[in-house]
């Protein structure tokens, strides 16, 4: 989660949300895993589909990750200026009720040999792929 904020901020996002089922953003191991930049954006706990439904009235688009065929890969993505990046737990990914609210749903080409991504590394990927 550390990684993530820290990430946000070097891509030039300005605020980080966690779903209330995430980590908590007061715990001092968290705190120190942001290198001090937890104090250098917004970051903000809540209920993640009321803070969807409140960006789509603000024409966000909201980008999630999903595994499956028809996920775009993100080489191949066209965005809004205004966005929204969804990430999973590194287990179970977004969950499938939080995906069916996304407007598009990406994946990461990798080769064979690797099952999955840190989310830490994909959330970095993504957010690099994005802002380019």
């Amino acid at each position: 989660a550390g990684t993530i904020v820290r990430n946000s901020l070097a891509f030039g996002y300005n605020l980080v949300f966690f779903s209330n089922n995430s980590v908590d953003i007061y715990n001092s191991k968290f705190i120190r895993a942001t290198q001090g930049y937890f104090y250098s954006l917004k970051i903000i706990r809540g209920d993640i589909k009321k803070f969807i439904l409140k960006l789509k009235n603000y024409d966000y688009d909201i980008i999630s990750t999903y595994l499956d065929g028809s996920s775009i890969n993100i080489n191949n993505i066209e965005t809004k200026e205004k966005h929204c990046v969804v990430m999973g737990n590194e287990g179970n990914g977004v969950k499938v009720n939080i995906q069916n609210m996304c407007d598009k749903n990406l994946y990461i080409s990798m080769n064979d040999k690797a099952e999955s991504l840190n989310v830490g590394v994909a959330c970095s990927i993504l957010l690099y792929e994005l802002e380019k």
